[in-house]
């Protein structure tokens, strides 16, 4: 492993907020859509009880068309990661670097995924393990629609041009309107993908599935975004692909089995394919080189013209790398590190307790949760904590950060949760 200025934090507790409040029971009925669905708190509006349809919706206000490239909108995080490199960097956000300030919360019957929230224009999406997909108003909280599929989404939805994608892991990928949750199409994955991201880039919907039920095929499939006319499928050695990175035609997965391939965009092609140890997390593209955690490592780099290895640091990775500002940032249990992304000099690393998950960043800052109920946010520069959160029984998802605010939700209960934060008001 590479070193150099090695600086290790050991990370404290500067801010502690209450536990959730009115948790209900769970709801054994995947598809239920009562009116006791979500339980909004903070809000003004109570959620319109839902109909017996695919989808419902609360009037809804019209959306801007995004893309779920992270180009330079402001107000959106439209994807895994934030954009189809899946950088885990809004260069456009100013975060909530001083601290949080609850704005709203909601309390949703089913649990909620592990996966980040995506945001577009005024709508957060976030996805249920048991196939609900709701979409909420991302400045009051109050529900604006919920579709309801046939299997568990543990993956987060992506957004691109006033449509919201999302796979589930009844192997099907749905297209559904972003103004209003109607379904625009669905089509059949060649096997389960709960736990994977869609991806869209340059009118193409990539995604990695897995064999999950008796007849799935491990492949990586790219479909039409408009029509969901499929594209292509690429055969997967092994039990499944991850989801994937999309960067100047190329798509990146890893296999669960091991082993990191780079694909044509155009036409799935197999361009290279370099051996790893298992992968259980989407790589990460930027500068000309493919980030990856494996179970050997926390992150592996390797040159996306072949596949060539550059280097490899750090224990069995616990989330996808980030890179921002010139730097990586790689998850390994109750550690996260800053490497050099040129040679993987360890810059700085902090200590926490419980198992660091995958970090996102915005405006100089990192932040990650850990599986120990626990938030923090680092000084990109040399990792000095710059605040704290400590959420009772709650383990906080990815952060999406939109400008100055930022939304995760919280599992570990049969009541997962979802929140928007402000800025600290004494910021």
């Amino acid at each position: 492993m590479r070193t150099g200025r090695r600086r290790v934090v050991t990370l404290g507790l500067t801010t502690v907020l209450g536990g959730l409040a009115g948790c209900t029971g769970s709801n054994d009925d995947e598809t239920d859509q009562s009116p006791d669905s979500t339980t909004q708190t903070e809000a003004t509006t109570e959620s319109t009880p839902a109909t017996d349809a695919e989808s419902t919706t609360d009037d809804p206000t019209t959306e801007e068309e995004t893309t779920a490239t992270g180009n330079g909108v402001d107000d959106s995080w439209p994807s895994f990661q934030y954009d189809a490199a899946n950088t885990g960097w809004n260069p456009n956000a100013e975060g909530p670097r001083d601290g949080l300030d609850e704005r709203w919360r909601v309390e949703l019957t089913y649990d909620l995924s592990s996966a980040e929230p995506t945001v577009a224009g005024e709508t957060v999406v976030v996805s249920t393990n048991t196939g609900a997909l709701y979409a909420f108003d991302a400045e009051t909280g109050d529900e604006r629609w919920r579709y309801t599929t046939d299997g568990s989404i543990n993956g987060s939805a992506a957004i691109a041009d006033g449509t919201v994608y999302v796979a589930d892991a009844a192997s099907k990928l749905h297209a559904v309107a972003l103004e209003s949750g109607t379904a625009a199409w669905t089509a059949d994955l060649a096997g389960g993908t709960g736990i994977n991201s869609p991806v869209v880039a340059n009118g193409t919907v990539f995604v990695g599935t897995r064999e999950i039920f008796d007849g799935d095929e491990a492949a990586v499939q790219a479909f039409d975004a408009e029509t969901g006319d499929e594209r292509w499928t690429t055969p997967v050695e092994g039990e499944g692909a991850t989801g994937a990175a999309v960067e100047s035609g190329t798509v990146y997965v890893g296999y669960t089995d091991g082993g990191l391939a780079a694909l044509d965009a155009a036409d799935g092609t197999e361009n290279w394919r370099a051996d790893t140890a298992e992968i259980a997390y989407p790589p990460t593209v930027a500068d000309g080189t493919v980030f990856v955690a494996t179970d050997d490592a926390a992150v592996r780099a390797f040159d996306v013209a072949d596949g060539r290895s550059l280097w490899s640091t750090g224990d069995s990775g616990t989330g996808s790398p980030a890179v921002a500002d010139g730097r990586v940032f790689a998850p390994a249990n109750t550690e996260l590190s800053c490497y050099d992304p040129v040679d993987g000099t360890e810059l700085w690393a902090v200590d926490a307790i419980g198992t660091f998950r995958t970090p996102t960043a915005a405006d100089g800052t990192v932040y990650a949760g850990t599986d120990e109920e626990t938030l923090y946010a680092l000084s990109i520069e040399d990792g000095t904590e710059r605040w704290s959160t400590e959420f009772e029984d709650d383990d906080p998802t990815p952060m999406a950060v939109v400008g100055d605010w930022a939304y995760f939700g919280f599992t570990g209960l049969d009541n997962g949760e979802i929140r928007g934060y402000g800025p600290a008001e004494d910021a």
